[in-house]
């Protein structure tokens, strides 16, 4: 038996798009939640690959150049390399092995450096190999017309060199590297030097970063990239092993 007088109604149309709207609003938060969350996780992998690979490569540094030949005041032994005045990479030669770099906006360049024997699908990029080099040629210097010139040397051979930067979860590559010699901190005994040795280690791609290849382009930029891109920035002190010449 229906009761008399019963009224039956739902929600009003505008009570919908209030409740629509509440809904909306907050999907539209997790989703920003989210996407904040994936790009603060994925930037923390980035960091953390390169500083892992900065201090493995900061160590393998130290311990090559406390026990190669040593520098003398010049740190002959630092090869920076260009080509057409465009800094494309360079050479540390100290001895027993020697380190050869493609910065990162060469790296897949004509005018890179290349294996000799290029891995299969590496398409002959070096970013920054070590190689066995007793002799020094990657930084050994001719003559023309009596002046001093740094021969060239185009590639590497595979079979003696070990890529220090192998491709992870990320494409890390070398950005600046430099080598400062004291020549006022020099043991008079043994003819040891400290030697300050800087670079600079990014990931991301190379559009992502200032024209200097430096630093990421800031998050309002349209280019920036937050979450892959990054640029850290190591400098080690080193004493050299050996007495300089």
């Amino acid at each position: 038996m229906n009761r008399a007088g019963k009224v039956s109604r739902g929600f009003t149309l505008v009570e919908l798009l209030l409740s629509m709207s509440f809904i909306s609003i907050l999907l539209l938060a997790i989703a920003m939640t989210i996407i904040q969350i994936g790009t603060t996780y994925n930037r923390g992998i980035t960091l953390k690959e390169i500083n892992q690979t900065g201090r493995a490569i900061a160590e393998d540094v130290r311990y090559n150049v406390a026990a190669g030949q040593g520098f003398s005041s010049s740190a002959d032994g630092f090869l920076p390399v260009s080509v057409g005045g465009k800094d494309i990479g360079g050479r540390l030669c100290l001895g027993n092995f020697s380190y050869v770099w493609n910065y990162g906006r060469s790296a897949t360049s004509s005018d890179r450096i290349t294996f000799a024997t290029a891995p299969q699908n590496s398409n002959g990029e070096v970013y920054f190999v070590k190689v066995s080099d007793p002799g020094k040629i990657y930084c050994a210097v001719d003559e023309d017309d009596g002046q001093p010139v740094h021969r060239t040397i185009r590639s590497i051979d595979t079979d003696l060199s070990q890529e220090l930067l192998r491709k992870g979860d990320r494409q890390l590559a070398i950005h600046s590297f430099n080598v400062v010699s004291n020549d006022g901190a020099v043991d008079n005994t043994t003819g040891q030097r400290l030697l300050e040795v800087s670079f600079a280690i990014g990931a991301g791609d190379i559009d992502a970063m200032d024209d200097a290849q430096e630093k990421c382009l800031p998050p309002g930029d349209p280019d920036a990239d937050v979450a892959y891109c990054a640029v850290q920035e190591f400098t080690i002190v080193i004493r050299t092993g050996n007495r300089v010449n």
